[in-house]
């Protein structure tokens, strides 16, 4: 009897490895993917256009995503944690339909700002805002799929949505004549277009909607708001070392920098996309599985070794030797990755437990480190100081995770009736 059951037990945990791993490999193929598709996108767009027709479209697009990113306030973040911790699936559908209001309504907040801003900003860039305002009403809906894909374990729909907009969009660019507007049209209508059929696919359901967003909404108020601190500043910081490089010595090192910075990015996303599919397992579990740690660690090593090794082929075959003080950028960047991916697992094991505070405050410490490194290093290395920066805030990132999960053993959890008020 106790054989059978210990035969049985090894083989649902072979069953889940394996489904874990079709997950990742899902995952990060798919994004590899979407990254080919908007590069090949991007090459289209502006030989159609030309460079005034396409910096017209890329404002547009950077302007709603800016938007787009400052006014999700948590609630995908606490949708995201809400159905990761929730043991009755048949409550999901609800907590999605509830979802799906909530990210619709802060849509048409985000078409509001975008007519106001057309009416502020004058000619053709303030017309293009005001015309393309109902589309950019879905744009909150399509960051909210991955939050509901991996609260649900459901990383296929995370996976469709990687390259599904980006291959209506590159479709209809290729077969129809375009001008800047008509692509401005193909671009947030395929957003919308897939971002509805996607959610379709999680079958929501309306019933108990108010009772519903009350739940999200009181979550999102002792949960998410933290989270959401913590991204925007991240994702502030993340820009801090372009401003520090134009300002110090100017537009053709942050050239040299970007494209030292694309090369070496991909390699950060199999440990995000590990760390997605694991969030519904980090919920229910008080550790990380150290075999996950451990292959993280390989993968990370190996790539980073790889990618510093490959990067004058990966520069000469891409851009031309005229980028070749991007080759030397790469090495820190490349380590400073490492460390990024090193972190990911940690990030997600104490979303994943309702640490929305500490998130935050690891957020606030990590946006200190950049900037004091960044002001100390570039007037004086330039790009390359920071470069060095970009590294020391990546590493002063992982010593704050791992020292509070390995050293301190903080594997404490937030009961979500405790976040959400709700019981």
């Amino acid at each position: 009897m106790k054989k059978g059951m210990k035969t049985e037990w090894k083989d649902r945990r072979c069953i889940s490895i394996k489904k874990h791993t079709l997950q990742t490999l899902q995952l990060f193929g798919t994004k590899m993917g979407a990254m080919a598709l908007g590069f090949l996108a991007i090459v289209v767009a502006t030989r159609v256009l030309g460079a005034q027709g396409y910096g017209d479209f890329r404002f547009v697009i950077s302007y709603i995503a800016l938007f787009t990113i400052f006014m999700r306030f948590g609630v995908g973040d606490s949708l995201e944690y809400l159905l990761g911790n929730n043991e009755k699936n048949e409550l999901d559908q609800e907590y999605i339909g509830a979802g799906i209001v909530l990210g619709y309504l802060l849509g048409i907040l985000l078409g509001g700002i975008t007519v106001l801003s057309g009416l502020i900003i004058k000619g053709n860039l303030g017309n293009l805002l005001l015309l393309c305002s109902p589309l950019a009403t879905f744009s909150i809906l399509n960051i909210f799929i991955p939050r509901i894909s991996v609260g649900t374990n459901k990383i296929s729909r995370f996976s469709t949505n990687n390259i599904a907009y980006y291959g209506i969009f590159l479709a209809i660019i290729l077969i129809l004549p375009m001008d800047t507007l008509k692509m401005l049209y193909a671009y947030l209508g395929s957003v919308a277009f897939s971002s509805i059929a996607i959610l379709l696919t999680f079958k929501p359901r309306f019933t108990n909607l108010k009772q519903n967003i009350i739940k999200v909404l009181g979550l999102t108020r002792s949960y998410g708001l933290h989270v959401y601190i913590g991204n925007a500043l991240d994702q502030s910081t993340f820009k801090v070392d372009e401003m520090f490089i134009t300002y110090f010595v100017g537009t053709l090192y942050l050239g040299y920098y970007a494209v030292a910075f694309m090369l070496v990015s991909p390699i950060v996303e199999l440990s995000v996309a590990i760390a997605n599919v694991r969030y519904k397992h980090f919920a229910r579990n008080e550790e990380i599985s150290k075999k996950l740690l451990r292959f993280n660690y390989i993968w990370m090593g190996i790539s980073v070794v790889g990618i510093i090794l490959f990067r004058g082929v990966l520069v000469d075959i891409f851009f031309g030797g005229e980028f070749e003080y991007s080759k030397l950028l790469m090495i820190p960047l490349a380590i400073g990755i490492f460390f990024q991916g090193l972190y990911q697992p940690y990030v997600t094991y104490y979303l994943s437990r309702g640490r929305g505070k500490y998130v935050r405050n690891r957020s606030i410490y990590s946006t200190i480190v950049d900037f004091s490194t960044n002001a100390i290093l570039t007037p004086v290395y330039g790009a390359m100081g920071t470069a060095v920066a970009t590294l020391l805030g990546r590493m002063a990132n992982w010593i704050y995770f791992a020292y509070t999960y390995h050293i301190k053993k903080d594997h404490n959890s937030n009961s979500i009736e405790d976040l959400s008020g709700v019981k």
